[in-house]
């Protein structure tokens, strides 16, 4: 985790890939790098591959940064209801991280200050 905070704190673009198995922490690692970008003011997207697993880091952020007031959205094709939503909240900066699958990566979607892509 050291490694990823220092990471944050350069001025260049940070490129890293944390590998492990099931249970090795790297959804904690993640949330922890959320929580440094949010602080510092930029939006953070969680890019998973299926809505199964974006509801379950969805409930995981939640959980976790909720009560510190961090704003969380849910993009998927299972929550179509969100969707504009979430994308308003995204262009108008009241949406601090969005998790979701690949319909983030539609061209409709505007972030105000992205500064994390995690991708799962």
């Amino acid at each position: 985790m050291g490694d990823i905070i220092q990471d944050l704190s350069e001025p260049k673009a940070m490129d890293r890939t944390v590998i492990g198995d099931v249970g090795f922490g790297k959804t904690e690692v993640a949330m922890r790098a959320a929580y440094i970008s949010i602080v510092d003011g930029y939006q953070v997207v969680l890019i998973v591959p299926s809505t199964v697993l974006a509801r379950q880091h969805f409930d995981s952020f939640r959980e976790r940064l909720g009560p510190f007031g961090v704003n969380i959205g849910l993009l998927s094709s299972a929550n179509k209801a969100d969707a504009v939503k979430v994308s308003s909240g995204l262009k108008d900066g009241s949406l601090d991280v969005v998790i979701g699958t690949h319909s983030l990566l539609n061209d409709q979607i505007q972030f105000a200050n992205l500064g994390l892509l995690v991708i799962d």
